[in-house]
């Protein structure tokens, strides 16, 4: 990811010291933002849910007895928006990895962490609540444009999501903790979560089962 690459350090300064830079790069270079946020692709919550589609179908194809992957794939594609991907990845003939292939990307693990590391590092461009109050109109601005990319209904909705348990030997397909983190991150710094009855009803739906 382009941005991510130019601007997780710049001259030795984290991103939160580099925010306007990245603000300003955001909207000369919105390519940056994957089609998801640029509008092109339903936002947040619909990319989330075809990245975890796409990892659960090559994960059940991979182990087609396993009934929690079973199960887990069943559930994503049960909603509205979701109906007709089983047969598009059928018709485009996902590719699963050969014994021992260590080039092998599964996709949809990839447009997951593509969009939570996106994300996250949009949090961390969020201007303060001290320095919003100040007045400077950078800030302001910035605040705005930061939720205009992101919806609370989509945040929540991320966050509802169920991920599979990881085992002994490896991580499971699909959506991870580390990724509702960097979600939750950026709930709280653009949005900001008013009280703690708010931030364990997050947590609990978020982490729970």
């Amino acid at each position: 990811m382009i941005l991510v690459g130019i601007l997780l350090m710049v001259n030795g300064d984290t991103v939160e010291e580099n925010a306007d830079l990245v603000v300003r790069l955001l909207i000369r270079r919105p390519d940056c933002l994957g089609p998801a946020l640029r509008g092109e692709g339903g936002g947040l919550l619909k990319a989330i849910r075809e990245g975890i589609a796409q990892s659960l179908y090559i994960a059940r194809r991979q182990n087609p007895d396993d009934p929690v992957i079973q199960a887990a794939y069943q559930e994503i594609i049960e909603d509205e928006s979701m109906h007709n991907l089983n047969e598009e990845y059928d018709r485009l003939q996902v590719r699963l990895p050969y014994e021992d292939d260590e080039e092998y990307i599964d996709l949809g693990a990839a447009e997951l962490s593509f969009y939570a590391i996106l994300v996250e590092l949009l949090g961390r461009c969020a201007p303060s609540e001290e320095t919003i109050k100040m007045g400077k109109p950078n800030a302001i601005r910035a605040k705005s444009i930061l939720k205009s990319l992101v919806s609370m209904h989509d945040l929540e909705g991320v966050l509802g999501l169920k991920f599979l348990l990881p085992n002994e030997n490896s991580m499971p397909p699909g959506l991870q903790p580390a990724h509702k983190m960097s979600i939750i991150l950026f709930l709280e710094r653009v949005y900001g979560i008013p009280d703690q009855e708010t931030f364990f009803r997050l947590i609990e739906d978020a982490f729970l089962p």
